[in-house]
């Protein structure tokens, strides 16, 4: 009988790697930070990640507070990631959604901890992006997002 595993990508695997540099500190409430990290996904072809992250500072607001994760894949072009207008407070796309995560109304100024798991990368290289709408700024330090790859494998 066989069955389905996973088995750790070959790319980054499954060891934690950071897919945000500093931009993901003070980002401010309504606004989106482009990752730095560019994935190159064109020799390695996983075919699923995770992102785990850790927010400081944010606190439970009024409504529901959320922040959203994106994935911008490279273009023919070379040079444009996903539809090109992602800056500032323009946020992607619902095509290029990954997941949201609300933050509970009960939180106070500590870290919004969680993850996004299941994510489907497309063959070739990419960008993340987070949106901030909770309500306040990111932490002007501590902030962290990671990625790691899988794939899965038939066992005999």
């Amino acid at each position: 009988m066989s069955k389905t595993l996973w088995i750790a990508g070959a790319g980054v695997g499954l060891t934690w790697t950071s897919c945000f540099g500093t931009e993901i500190n003070s980002v401010a409430d309504g606004s989106v930070a482009v990752s730095s990290v560019v994935i190159a996904n064109g020799t390695a072809l996983d075919q699923t990640a995770d992102i785990s992250f850790s927010i400081m500072g944010t606190t439970g607001s009024s409504g529901s507070p959320y922040i959203a994760f994106y994935l911008m894949p490279l273009n023919q072009d070379g040079t444009t990631y996903g539809d090109g207008t992602v800056s500032g407070t323009s946020e992607p796309g619902s095509n290029y959604l990954v997941g949201n995560v609300f933050v509970p109304l009960s939180l106070t100024s500590a870290a919004l901890l969680g993850s996004i798991t299941g994510i489907v990368l497309p063959p070739g290289s990419f960008k993340f992006v987070v949106g901030n709408q909770t309500g306040n700024s990111f932490a002007s330090s501590g902030n962290a997002i990671k990625y790691r790859t899988y794939d899965t494998n038939l066992a005999g």
